[in-house]
């Protein structure tokens, strides 16, 4: 089967594409695996409402996170804004 990204039409001020759990969910599993283990988090705003994301950057020039069922991608920009991580209390 070919991996067939689909357009994501709701949100056309933040353009990318995304492929379903149900279609793809071996693909779907590696890369909640290098999104939990490599990802970074990131602010994102949209439409004036701010959300922190976990993403993962991979060597192909693309950003991918999931949202539920859905994973998402799209052209990554070269420098993200990554928020570190709280230190734990010793």
């Amino acid at each position: 089967m070919t991996l067939q990204w689909r357009n994501a039409k709701t949100y056309q001020d933040a353009p990318h594409e995304y492929v379903l759990f149900k279609d793809h969910p071996k693909l779907f599993a590696k890369y909640v695996r290098l999104i939990k283990s490599e990802g970074v988090n990131e602010r994102f705003t949209l439409r004036g409402y701010m959300q922190t994301y976990r993403y993962y950057y991979g060597e192909d020039g693309y950003k991918y996170w999931v949202m539920e069922d859905v994973l998402n991608c799209c052209k990554a920009n070269p420098q993200p804004t990554v928020i570190q991580e709280p230190h734990a209390k010793t």
